[in-house]
């Protein structure tokens, strides 16, 4: 991504060149939102993914997300094993 000026209450998109599948964002970036209740501000990630109406019209459908979200998926633990001995049967 090229380097711009942020400002709140703004975002970019750019082309997503690493797009593998067609569920991965066709357009990706980010912006920078502040709250008008607290005042605080937050960068979010943005994707964006190009459709098309009903009637073939051209639309973008977008999503954000906190950059403090982790992108992975939480692990598993494996089950703790457990004593035959604290079965009651």
């Amino acid at each position: 991504m090229s380097k711009y000026e942020q400002k709140e209450n703004t975002g970019v998109l750019f082309k997503n060149d690493r797009k593998e599948t067609e569920n991965h964002p066709d357009r990706t970036g980010n912006m920078l939102v502040k709250c008008p209740h607290c005042g605080n501000s937050s960068d979010m990630w943005l994707s964006g993914w190009i459709k098309k109406t009903k009637n073939g019209d051209p639309y973008l459908s977008i999503a954000f997300k906190a950059k403090t979200a982790t992108a992975a998926k939480p692990q598993r633990r494996a089950p703790e094993p457990m004593d035959d001995d604290s079965i009651p049967f």
